[in-house]
């Protein structure tokens, strides 16, 4: 499995991995708080999972069947799915091998928190800390998405192929919903990260194929109890699409888990917020080290 990746910062920093969530390449995690980690003494190092970005496709696996996922899932059976987080999880630990890295300071946000719990959970050997960003644990009893974003998901967006500008649109309308509202973005800065990021890469097969490897995941908080990695879980208090109650029971399932609720944050990374984050990197990591 071919992964594309990029280094930042320091060589001799303590490496941070950022695992970045459904569908998105390695050039969604903003520069500014690639920066501030960097200028912090740590080597940053953001990859594209499998299946999206400049990593290898499975094109060759088709289309997942999403009713089919959830109904397997449903029932407690294996769901038809080409590959699992776990797979994930193991690409991401065979990059840091590939490297020559032992071990990193995890990093992540949404699907990536998932991601990352299961390196800090089945590969302990490889993590000195766990920060877990919007993310959730698959318990079945936790609440969803709003009304409103899942309404907006579901809709069949433009091909950007054929009408560049509507698909614009309907990300950028996306975006709104799931932005944190204490911090609106820049409509012009969304459209520009979204066009570059479909001249960099189009693949929307790689993005189902990940969210139907979160649909057919089982509740993770039995492997969850066995993290021993200083951890700490940042989520916001406004999140619309993995609610607040998704961080608070992700953190109340990993032992000695401190839980940084932010205000006025929703599912993503303004610019206001990179300092916080940054921080609380910075913290848990000292942590580790004392």
């Amino acid at each position: 499995m071919g992964i594309e990746y990029a280094s930042h910062g320091p060589n001799e920093g303590e490496v941070v991995l950022l695992v970045m969530g459904v569908g998105g390449q390695l050039t969604l995690w903003p520069q500014g708080l690639i920066d501030l980690l960097t200028g912090k003494g740590l080597s940053a190092l953001t990859h594209d999972a499998r299946d999206v970005g400049l990593s290898d496709k499975m094109d060759a696996a088709g289309l997942p069947d999403l009713p089919a996922v959830i109904a397997a899932a449903s029932r407690g059976e294996t769901a038809p799915v080409p590959y699992h987080l776990e797979d994930m999880a193991e690409d991401a630990v065979g990059l840091l091998d590939a490297l020559g890295i032992q071990k990193a300071h995890i990093v992540d946000g949404s699907m990536g928190g998932m991601v990352a719990q299961l390196i800090a959970s089945d590969h302990p050997e490889h993590v000195l800390t766990l920060t877990s960003i919007m993310s959730t644990t698959a318990n079945p009893e936790l609440p969803g998405a709003s009304l409103e974003l899942t309404l907006q998901m579901t809709k069949t967006p433009p091909d950007p192929h054929q009408d560049l500008e509507g698909w614009l649109a309907h990300s950028v309308a996306t975006s709104r919903l799931t932005q944190s509202p204490a911090y609106p973005a820049d409509e012009e800065q969304l459209r520009t990260q979204f066009k570059n990021d479909f001249e960099r890469c189009y693949y929307p097969a790689g993005f189902a194929r990940h969210y139907a490897a979160i649909l057919a995941a089982p509740d993770r908080r039995p492997k969850l109890g066995k993290i021993t990695a200083p951890t700490l879980v940042i989520h916001g208090a406004d999140d619309p699409l993995v609610p607040l109650a998704c961080g608070r029971d992700t953190a109340d399932s990993i032992p000695n888990t401190e839980l940084l609720i932010v205000p006025g944050m929703g599912h993503d990374f303004p610019p206001q917020l990179f300092n916080v984050i940054a921080d609380a990197v910075e913290g848990v990591a000292r942590r580790a080290r004392t």
